[in-house]
């Protein structure tokens, strides 16, 4: 490649709208292109013949970090992103790219710099990165676990809690759902899973698992929803998920309890009633029947008064 020649580079640098600019090994500036004047605000003549690291840095000496150092020391073409202030306190941030210009024995004599102006597009990375992380600390602070599970049932993501019940689990190595929540694993998906269904036909399922833990069974309340990209096929599977254990324990001792009542109460040799505040018969038993006489359809409704 030759060194900066004149016109042919004038009109190259001024027909793009990125900005472009040529150094020496000086870092003197030898050529610039409209869209650097306007970056800085400058006209030619404040910018040709100067040195770069006084022009865009305010400096006396080379930047230590300086990227077109190593082009001409290397010979090897460089990029590293920058940031230049603007008027008002803003600023706007840039791909530098850096590559050098040799002569024939392969010597770099000169270097080019081309800024790649990215601001929109970090700062729609910083929206988003702040979105995912107000995203990640509700995801986990909430009550309920959360896990991410994709179209081949691998674990892409949990949150807190679900890492809580399942601290063996990481899901950078995508680990099979159904290996990694049952203890022991399953290998196949298990028959209640609601996420197969979410990821087979897009729609939001439900179901309550019998999940092995080990010595016990643990009980989770699983809602599985799509995700979809824009052409609408489901591209992965959310798990909003409850440990219902303890209340579904709670709820079969209640069950037992109310048994054994209905049981003693039918079953015992004295006769027996429930009586409401007003001294209406809600529940008789049968030796109550046979004792005075009435079926139960009879005493049940009665009052007290009105049987006496």
């Amino acid at each position: 490649m030759t060194t900066y020649d004149g016109e042919l580079h004038t009109r190259l640098f001024d027909s793009v709208t990125d900005p472009f600019a040529i150094y020496d090994r000086e870092f003197r500036i030898l050529k610039v292109n409209k869209a650097l004047m306007e970056l800085f605000h400058l006209p030619d003549e404040q910018l040709t013949g100067r040195f770069c690291y006084e022009v865009f840095y305010g400096r006396t000496s080379a930047c230590e970090e300086c990227h077109v150092k190593e082009v001409f020391q290397t010979g090897q073409p460089r990029m590293l992103e920058k940031r230049f202030p603007q008027p008002g306190g803003s600023e706007r941030i840039f791909e530098v790219y850096s590559y050098p210009i040799k002569n024939p024995e392969g010597i770099t004599v000169q270097a080019v710099e081309h800024a790649r102006d990215i601001t929109k597009r970090k700062r729609a990375e910083e929206k988003l990165r702040e979105s995912e992380e107000k995203y990640r600390s509700l995801m986990d602070h909430i009550g309920v676990g959360v896990s991410l599970i994709s179209p081949n049932m691998e674990i892409l993501t949990l949150n807190k809690q679900m890492k809580n019940w399942f601290p063996e689990i990481n899901p950078e190595n995508r680990p099979l759902c159904y290996r990694s929540f049952n203890d022991p694993p399953r290998e196949s998906v298990c028959s209640y899973c609601p996420t197969i269904k979410t990821l087979q036909d897009g729609k939001v399922h439900e179901a309550i698992t019998d999940t092995p833990a080990g010595n016990e069974i643990r009980n989770y309340r699983i809602i599985s929803s799509p995700i979809k990209d824009k052409e609408g096929k489901v591209v992965a599977a959310i798990e909003s998920v409850e440990d219902i254990t303890e209340r579904k324990r709670a709820q079969e001792s209640l069950r037992e309890s109310r048994e054994r009542f209905r049981q003693a109460f039918e079953n015992a040799n004295i006769g027996m009633c429930l009586v409401d505040t007003d001294g209406r018969f809600l529940k008789v038993n049968n030796q109550m029947c046979e004792i005075f006489g009435y079926s139960q359809e009879e005493l049940e409704g009665m009052t007290v008064i009105t049987w006496m």
